[in-house]
């Protein structure tokens, strides 16, 4: 069984960033992650506990540090609005890359109405002593 590449391409991940619900080329397949665990005798390593499509859970000791190609990782991050800067978080996966723009409910109306503005906001809110 081989892998689809998705999207815009796979992002490498190391193996002590997993978490549950990855899925990951792993050997030449695609699994998905069920478990990762630290191994108290074997510091250096992680358990991982695989899915492959279609199989049975299964458990592998991997590096700590190896890298695998992410098919599908995602993640809830806090991002900036290109609007008014505030963070919103936002379920991005990072195997597709960098999200470039996020927009927050309230910039989003705006923006619907046209009324929205891209720039910084005024010198009124700028700290003092700087320009």
């Amino acid at each position: 069984m081989t892998a689809e590449m998705r999207g815009q391409g796979s992002q490498a991940i190391r193996t002590d960033e997993l978490r549950r619900r990855d899925e990951v080329l792993l050997f030449g397949k695609l699994v998905e992650i069920a478990d990762v665990q630290s191994v108290r005798d074997f510091p250096h390593c992680v358990n991982l506990v695989i899915r492959p499509q279609g199989g049975q859970p299964r458990e592998t000791l991997v590096p700590r540090d190896m890298l695998l190609l992410g098919m599908r990782v995602p993640r809830l991050l806090s991002l900036s609005c290109i609007g008014c800067k505030g963070a919103v978080n936002t379920p991005v996966d990072l195997a597709l890359g960098p999200v470039t723009e996020v927009v927050c409910a309230g910039c989003r109306g705006r923006i619907v109405e046209g009324t929205a503005r891209m720039t910084p906001p005024g010198p009124w809110l700028t700290p003092a002593g700087r320009v």
